[in-house]
């Protein structure tokens, strides 16, 4: 797979776990591919700790799991684009 230009264009990536088609996992897979790789955070409703050491193992920066509050995510975003 051809690097995408666009990947450069992102500072962090929000994916859910589990989409029609394609998954969180996936999503991981692709970035790996990438000369800059920008961190990941995945959501998901179904986590658990397999599936969190699977992400991990991935490259996720981190997994929420849902229910969370939308000043959780902000700050975990906050903190990964300030390095």
């Amino acid at each position: 797979m051809a690097e995408s230009p666009a990947a450069e264009a992102f500072d962090v990536v929000v994916s859910d776990v589990r989409m029609p088609g394609w998954t969180g996992i996936n999503v991981l897979a692709t970035l790996a591919r990438q000369s800059r790789r920008p961190p990941a955070i995945l959501i998901t409703a179904f986590g658990d700790d397999n599936l969190h050491e699977q992400a991990e193992r991935a490259g996720a920066v981190a997994v929420l799991d849902k229910p969370f509050e939308l000043d959780e995510l902000q700050v975990l975003i906050d903190r990964v684009v300030a390095g």
